[in-house]
């Protein structure tokens, strides 16, 4: 299995948009997203259900 790992993004959405290219071709089975997701919540206005 290949697992794509993305790093804290800052603010750079755009690497969802390549993530998932990657998943699509299948270059990568998983991805998981190590992130700050309180600091995401505050700058998006994100609630605990949307995550």
């Amino acid at each position: 299995m290949k697992v794509l790992v993305i790093p804290d993004i800052h603010l750079k959405f755009w690497i969802f948009d390549r993530a998932e290219e990657i998943l699509n071709t299948g270059k990568a089975n998983k991805a998981v997203c190590l992130m700050d997701m309180e600091s995401m919540k505050k700058v998006h206005d994100i609630s605990e259900g949307q995550i």
